[in-house]
């Protein structure tokens, strides 16, 4: 794949943002101010994908599994200099959002978007097993992704402005 520009990127997350989240991108469009929205969306663009292929009942789950890792690296990679190249669309949409937290010290969000990756990784290993979680692992689930979504609208919501903040965790 050729490289995808920044601004391209920025265009693709957004049109796919609208489509597959439309109230909640009318509320983050009131709640994030539009230079970070456009992160926002790269965030939400790859982890949508991540999502998505590890659901889709076409793909193996060796193909899932491979997959997985590759995008563990990936993120590892690119907080590391990145060292990897993005091969799509969403690739680009991670190494992105990477450098934008990079530049401004939010280490953080990264490792939110991690530990998002990491339990969409649990869903492969559930269909590995029985196709099931036990309610540990249910609840373990929940309150890794719950936690992660919770840090990654945190540091996107500008902090000056608690109502906006406020609004967001009442809508979701």
């Amino acid at each position: 794949m050729d490289k995808l520009s920044l601004d391209d990127a920025f265009i693709k997350a957004r049109l796919l943002a609208q489509s597959t989240s439309p109230k909640a991108t009318l509320i983050l469009d009131y709640a994030v101010s539009k230079g970070k929205r456009e992160y926002l969306n790269l965030c939400y663009g790859y982890l949508r994908w991540v999502d998505d292929v590890v659901d889709d009942p076409e793909i193996s789950l060796l193909e899932k599994n491979e997959f997985i890792n590759r995008q563990k690296l990936l993120i590892k990679s690119f907080q590391n200099n990145f060292e990897e190249i993005p091969s799509t669309i969403e690739e680009y949409f991670l190494y992105y959002f990477i450098e934008f937290t990079s530049k401004n010290k939010l280490k953080g969000l990264v490792d939110s978007v991690y530990q998002m990756v990491e339990t969409i990784s649990w869903d492969v290993n559930r269909l590995e097993k029985d196709g099931l979680f036990s309610q540990e692992q249910l609840n373990n689930y929940i309150n890794t992704q719950s936690k992660s979504i919770a840090d990654i609208l945190y540091n996107f919501v500008s902090v000056a402005d608690h109502h906006k903040k406020n609004m967001i965790i009442l809508a979701f």
